[in-house]
This record gives structure tokens, sequence and C-alpha cells, in this order.
């Protein structure tokens, strides 16, 4: 098995995203968690520098800059969408 030079602690973070019930903080947990196992990878040597140094980038370039809007929006019509299969379903159909 690859990593290990964290313990694996990603694992933790993405048992933590199965339990909030907020979009948002989901996903932001499950990147954590690939981020943190590229890096306990890369620490490991099973991963190069520049593998991890891309991750490190799209994660900061999603999480600390852009539009906040933006990703915001993309969590509002996800829940529209989930609701709206949850009350067809309780119609006896299926919305997709």
């Amino acid at each position: 098995m690859s990593g290990g030079a964290y313990n694996y602690i990603y694992r933790h973070i993405e048992e933590a995203a199965d339990y909030t019930i907020d979009l948002e903080i989901e996903d932001l947990l499950r990147d954590l968690a690939h981020l943190l196992k590229v890096e306990e990878w890369y620490m490991s040597g099973d991963y190069n520098k520049q593998d991890w140094l891309e991750k490190l980038h799209a994660f900061k370039q999603k999480w600390f800059s852009g539009d906040v809007d933006e990703r915001l929006q993309d969590y509002i019509d996800r829940r529209i969408d989930e609701t709206r299969n949850e009350l067809y379903e309780m119609l006896g159909g299926y919305y997709a």
C-alpha cells in the first residue's frame, strides 16, 4: 500500500466529509483529503514533486481565490436539484 508518511490521516477527513450536511464543507473536506493524500504519497516517495505542486496549486486556486459566488451558486443549484428529486419521488416519480 502506498503512502503512510502521515499515518493515512486523509482517511479521517474523508470520513468527516461523509457526515457533514453542508455541501460546501463536504467539498472542502473531500478536496483537503485528496490534497493530503497526494502530499502523504509524495512524502512517502510514491508521487513526484510536480504532481504534488500541481494538486496544491489547484486546491489553493479553488479555495483561496476565484469566484466564491459561482461556487456557492453551484451548491444552491445542487441542493435545489436534490430537493426537486425528493419531492418528485414523494409523488411516485423521478425527475432527472
